[in-house]
């Protein structure tokens, strides 16, 4: 295939290093608020189409949609924002607070010799990416099954992975300042709008757009629209009555979506019917502002000053919209058309995109569009909601885990009393607070007293009857709970007694998971004779500390006064996770770190997780190449303030020779990226391994423009056909009869595009 060069990733990085030196985070300028930002939604908010993605695979988050800019941008203006991207592709308004089962990949092959040997070679090479669904993980469904297939080349089972993840409102909190979403578009058929009115025709595959199917999906939407942005509204309701409940400014801002044509008529005539597709999508995406404005006047007179309608988008996007017709395509446009993915100004000033077989890039912003569209979000009053940084020593979740095989468990009183003294001062001294306790027997068996619970009258309830001999008797299904955190606070283990496991509490969540690019701690408090060397390795890139008591009388000062410095530690924040290919250059930033008293003076690096600090810099991002791959690891910052207090913050790092997180192994085409697998022939070879010219594709049968549409002298028109082979039409695969990879037979799909979001 051929490979396409991407300059966006090295500008990108030495745009962001040459305003940070001018705008010094955290330093010079003294920033004195904090915003802590969450995007949800659907693909328009996730990044379809714009490339470098993280995350679950069929979420296609990337760094570069309109979300990260927009928080770059507030970083600029002297606030510390913090950001993370929960919005997933295909997302409905139903995901916002139900967890959601993603789409079975393509099926893949794996050698074994039963069922459960295959399970257990799956779990352990993470086929499936796993890992890197991060926070957002619930399960994993592999659908194995025995391969009846004569071929000597077939594996003795086929497995198709299918990830379950948590609903996008869960990472929503209190600690939530600013919720950025697009949504709704999945819910009124965005990928039937799509292939019904401007699908090529492809054999075997699609048979394109029809005038009656295209009028009557369009009529179905216009019909679908109030109850659909009803159910929007009332979603948004909840997310400010039940979830972002720690500050009466924080704020859920709506932005709208661009036309999906420009404004030329597109004509297509079948069984007897005309009708102008172009017309009827631009007329139905006006609709769908006029009933978004509805929603949000409503919410506003309910929530005063906490929902923001950016409703500019189909103004700044007049004229580079997709041309409508097949085989031309809009030398101006801002969102991808078929068949291209990453889309951006070339020498000429045309846009060029890379090519793409995933159809969930298609239809969706480029790299143009996500950078206008945060233009349209990045107004002082969309930053209303930041804190101030203040007294209030920010967001914490911190679990207490009592060993009973440690010599302090014998003095549970003190125990009790040294808990309850932490609990009370980190409830007085931050912004919002959780916790948990948990009890560990000497066989390294957890059970969770108490999960977390903002409610401090239940924690310290569970404390006073706390008896760590209770492991021991604990339930089984009591023994398997693992802690829920917060992603985008700081999260903090204290552990009275060390662990007795490292791999149980590592399995469990009971030492906080780096991935989330906050600052994470653990701390272990045991006397001489119980301490272990082995808490520190299970602490999945978490800073790690120990003290030593000689006995139970010295614990509560000792925990109060380590407590009492992590509080007044700077916030340190990796604005992660990351995904790189070995060569490129990934660009860190943690410039959403800020401190409490005085200002963040230094940044440290650690490149590779390993413990050892590779570059000092005075602001806040650095990039890197790296030259060899980096699976499962963590890149870290150590931020120091002006007092000399220090923190460190993690983000999972992976650098891949194509930059996804799929094993060699299993990946059905190692050498370009493509996370969710895509094979739509079922021929084992992944199609975005297939050549670009193996995509056949024709104007669908009726399709004609007006004639006066159609006249290259009008100006309104978009650019006729080119010939160079990067601008022409972009499609679904074709089927075409060939002979197939593997001399096995092609049984033909018919797919269509995915649901995608718009």
């Amino acid at each position: 295939m051929k490979k396409h060069v991407r300059p966006w990733l090295v500008l990108g990085a030495a745009f962001l290093l040459l305003l940070s030196s001018s705008t010094l985070a955290h330093s010079e300028d003294q920033k004195s608020k904090s915003l802590s930002i969450v995007q949800l939604g659907d693909s328009y908010s996730s990044g379809n189409g714009a490339g470098n993605y993280h995350g679950p695979a069929d979420c296609r988050r990337s760094g570069r949609n309109w979300g990260a800019l927009f928080a770059s941008w507030a970083n600029l203006q002297g606030i510390a924002a913090s950001y993370q991207n929960h919005a997933c592709s295909g997302g409905t308004i139903g995901d916002l607070f139900s967890s959601r089962t993603l789409p079975k990949q393509s099926p893949r092959g794996v050698s074994a010799n039963s069922v459960e040997e295959a399970k257990a070679k799956l779990d352990s090479s993470d086929a499936c990416s796993i890992r890197a669904v991060g926070d957002d993980f619930l399960s994993v469904d592999y659908h194995l099954k025995k391969n009846n297939s004569w071929w000597p080349w077939a594996k003795d089972y086929t497995y198709e992975c299918q990830i379950t993840i948590r609903a996008q409102a869960d990472f929503v909190g209190p600690q939530t300042d600013l919720v950025l979403m697009t949504m709704g578009g999945n819910d009124l058929g965005f990928s039937h709008l799509v292939a019904n009115c401007f699908g090529p025709k492809v054999p075997f595959v699609m048979d394109g757009a029809h005038a009656v199917k295209c009028r009557d999906d369009i009529a179905a939407a216009k019909s679908n629209l109030p109850s659909t942005l009803d159910k929007l509204k009332a979603n948004i309701s909840q997310l400010i009555t039940t979830r972002m409940t720690g500050s009466t400014t924080s704020k859920v801002m709506l932005l709208s979506y661009p036309l999906l044509s420009t404004d030329r008529a597109y004509v297509l005539n079948n069984d007897g019917v005309r009708f102008d597709a172009s017309h009827g999508i631009r007329e139905l995406g006006q609709l769908a502002i006029t009933e978004q404005k509805r929603i949000i006047g409503e919410l506003e007179a309910t929530f005063p000053g906490r929902v923001k309608f950016v409703e500019d988008a189909p103004a700044a996007f007049a004229g580079h919209e997709p041309d409508p017709r097949v085989l031309t395509k809009n030398n101006s446009r801002w969102l991808n058309e078929f068949l291209e993915t990453e889309g951006d100004y070339g020498s000429d000033n045309k846009v060029k995109g890379n090519f793409s077989a995933t159809p969930s890039d298609w239809y969706h912003p480029n790299l143009i569009g996500h950078r206008e569209m945060s233009k349209l979000t990045q107004t002082a009053s969309n930053t209303t909601s930041a804190q101030e940084i203040g007294a209030r020593r920010g967001n914490v979740d911190m679990a207490f885990v009592i060993n009973a095989s440690s010599p302090l468990s014998t003095q549970i009183d003190q125990v009790r009393t040294a808990v309850s003294s932490a609990t009370e001062k980190v409830a007085s001294e931050t912004s919002s607070a959780r916790f948990a306790l948990i009890a560990t027997d000497a066989t390294g068996q957890h059970r969770v007293v108490q999960p977390f619970t903002a409610d401090t009258t239940t924690f310290l309830d569970a404390v006073t009857k706390l008896d760590p001999a209770q492991a021991a008797t604990g339930s089984a299904e009591e023994s398997t709970t693992s802690l829920d955190w917060r992603s985008g606070v700081r999260r903090t283990t204290v552990m009275v007694g060390g662990a007795s496991s490292v791999e149980e509490s590592r399995s469990k969540n009971i030492v906080p998971k780096a991935d989330a690019g906050s600052t994470t701690q653990v701390l272990t408090i045991d006397t001489a004779a119980g301490a272990s060397p082995q808490e520190a390795s299970g602490s999945q890139g978490a800073e790690t500390s120990t003290l030593t008591v000689a006995d139970g009388t010295e614990l509560e000062a000792t925990t109060t006064a380590k407590v009492d410095a992590l509080l007044d530690a700077p916030v340190a924040t990796l604005q992660g996770p990351y995904m790189g290919k070995i060569g490129e250059e990934l660009a860190l930033d943690a410039r959403g770190s800020y401190a409490f008293d005085g200002q963040v003076t230094q940044f440290e690096w650690d490149f590779d997780g390993d413990g050892n600090y590779d570059e000092t810099t005075a602001t806040g991002s650095t990039t890197h190449a790296y030259t060899d791959a980096v699976n499962n690891g963590f890149a870290k910052v150590r931020v120091t303030d002006s007092n000399g207090r220090q923190s460190v913050a993690s983000a999972r790092l992976d650098v891949t020779q194509d930059g996804d997180t799929v094993p060699d192994e299993f990946d059905n085409c190692p050498a370009v990226s493509n996370p969710q697998q895509e094979d739509i022939d079922h021929n084992g070879v992944g199609d975005a391994c297939q050549e670009s010219d193996t995509w056949n594709a024709e104007e669908p049968q009726g399709a004609a423009e007006d004639q006066a549409s159609t006249d290259p002298s009008d100006s309104s028109s978009s650019a006729p056909a080119s010939s160079d082979p990067a601008e022409q039409p972009a499609t679904p695969v074709s089927l075409a009869p060939e002979v197939p990879a593997q001399g096995r037979s092609m049984t033909p799909n018919h797919p269509g595009l995915p649901r995608t979001g718009a």
